[in-house]
């Protein structure tokens, strides 16, 4: 078959990768994008599923972990910083949790360390790793490297130009041109995409990449349905001239919403993400301009709307990346639930032919699971605003508004009395949301107690499991760890 990607983002050269990769010569791949609309490269971050395709561990996609870092400026990401978000204190969450045996649903290990009073942090390796600025990468002799599931912050248009290279050496095709028409035919389908130059563009399937212009979507008539639980709608992105580097994505919580900081090889990625029913753009660059206390330039203001799609595949077209799911920047969801509805439909539903494809029960199939994933990255990121910041009616509106939800307040409830385990979440999809990231980020604000831990950890087993889970996190945490500086330094000059 043809399959026709429009959006030259990475998303768009991220589909074309997996796509080609996992379905080798079998289909023509086709990259369409314009250069008159240049992507400006920022500060993203993404989560261990990034780490997958670059290390070519689902698949050997032609990557290179180092090369990925030296081209994209990718620095590691371990977790998230989140400052000033609780008056229980500043948390790091990490991406890794320690050592759960797969017959425990809970975590034994977390449990001791709460009700030792041991900051719960360190009750995993990521987090005694951030709190010593060190990588996650080690010497292994004359090798480097890596231990768990790191991510990266990365330059977005460079990620994008670097998996775009890996796709064209192997064999993507690439077009530049503005699309001006979707063409349907008496069937509904996309028959073809009309080009401003008049060139015709067939496919037998198509991919939207398009982002927040959602071009192939929109002719297709797949409706938006904004979540109004989200009251976070712009961004400021600007450049802080701050160069500090830590192995985390930062999340700085500020009047009116809150800012990030993404490490990067050559400079860090900020911005600030407010809500435009309280302030406008004058004054969140004067609050910005305050917090740094220095001048501020904007390199860019960001719209959006939050919501999902009504569907993610319709037709002879699936729809991916921000265009059809987006809430807001917090929890990097954005490259993750890209790669996994790529993924998803690679390598179980696209077939040899179009007919086999677009099976219903296929289409059925890939539209539910993709649903109850994005569900799932909502509670996520509506888990953290379960919070005593009341400093302006911003803060206090998410909170009410997450204490609220029908599934975080059965979480809330239970973790008075007992840690989650993995019944408590609404579905195991793929790629949805551990119940473990759950667990750290009620304990890192004490919604789970002290008391609460004392009865878990009063079990005979519990005790058994969280001392031989210390011991192995002891011994790990001895290996002759990079730290953050030393692991840029060697991917600069690789």
């Amino acid at each position: 078959m043809k399959i026709v990607i429009v959006g030259g983002g990475t998303a768009g050269w991220l589909s074309a990768l997996i796509v080609s990769a996992v379905h080798n010569e079998l289909h023509e791949v086709t990259v369409i994008s314009s250069s008159e609309y240049p992507i400006i490269g920022v500060g993203e971050s993404s989560t261990g599923f990034l780490r997958g395709v670059v290390n070519n561990e689902v698949y050997d996609y032609g990557c290179n972990e180092f090369d990925f870092m030296k081209e994209a400026h990718a620095t590691p990401k371990l977790g998230i910083f989140y400052k000033n978000w609780h008056s229980a204190g500043d948390y790091f969450e990490p991406l890794l949790q320690w050592y759960r045996p797969s017959h425990i649903d809970s975590d034994p290990l977390l449990i001791s360390y709460i009700a030792k009073g041991i900051d719960p942090t360190s009750a995993s390796m990521h987090g005694q790793l951030f709190h010593q600025k060190l990588s996650g990468f080690y010497k292994d002799n004359d090798r480097i490297r890596s231990y768990g599931i790191h991510a990266y912050n990365f330059d977005a248009g460079l990620a994008g130009q670097y998996f775009k290279k890996i796709s064209i050496n192997n064999g993507v095709k690439y077009l530049d041109l503005t699309i001006e028409e979707v063409v349907l035919s008496d069937s509904g389908n996309i028959e073809y995409l009309l080009a401003k130059n008049g060139e015709k563009i067939y496919g037998d399937f198509f991919i939207d990449a398009t982002g927040f212009k959602r071009i192939l979507s929109d002719k297709l008539g797949v409706r938006y349905i904004e979540d109004n639980d989200f009251l976070l709608d712009s961004a400021l992105v600007f450049d802080s001239k701050n160069n500090d580097k830590v192995p985390a994505t930062t999340s700085t919580a500020l009047n009116w919403g809150w800012s990030w900081t993404i490490p990067k090889t050559e400079s860090n990625g900020t911005g600030y993400v407010y809500s435009s029913s309280f302030i406008d753009e004058n004054e969140a660059h004067k609050e910005i301009t305050k917090v740094y206390n220095k001048d501020i330039d904007v390199i860019k203001i960001v719209k959006f709307k939050s919501g999902r799609l009504e569907s993610f595949w319709k037709n002879n077209c699936i729809f991916v990346g921000v265009g059809s799911q987006f809430f807001e920047p917090l929890e990097a969801t954005s490259i993750h639930g890209t790669i996994a509805q790529v993924n998803f439909f690679a390598y179980n539903y696209l077939k040899t032919n179009i007919q086999d494809t677009m099976y219903k029960r296929n289409i059925d199939q890939y539209n539910a699971s993709m649903i109850n994933m994005i569900e799932q990255f909502k509670h996520l990121i509506l888990l953290h605003y379960i919070t005593d910041k009341d400093i302006s009616d911003f803060w206090k509106e998410m909170s009410k508004t997450a204490k609220s939800n029908i599934f975080l307040n059965g979480l809330i409830e239970k973790t008075k009395t007992q840690l989650l385990n993995l019944n408590d979440s609404v579905n195991n999809v793929y790629a949805g949301v551990s119940i473990e990231t759950y667990n750290q980020v009620f304990a890192f604000t004490k919604n789970y107690t002290k008391e609460a831990a004392n009865i878990e950890y009063s079990q005979p087993y519990n005790i058994k499991l969280a001392s031989l889970a210390d011991e192995n996190l002891q011994r790990e945490i001895n290996r002759p760890w990079l730290r953050i500086d030393e692991i840029i330094d060697y991917v600069k000059n690789k």
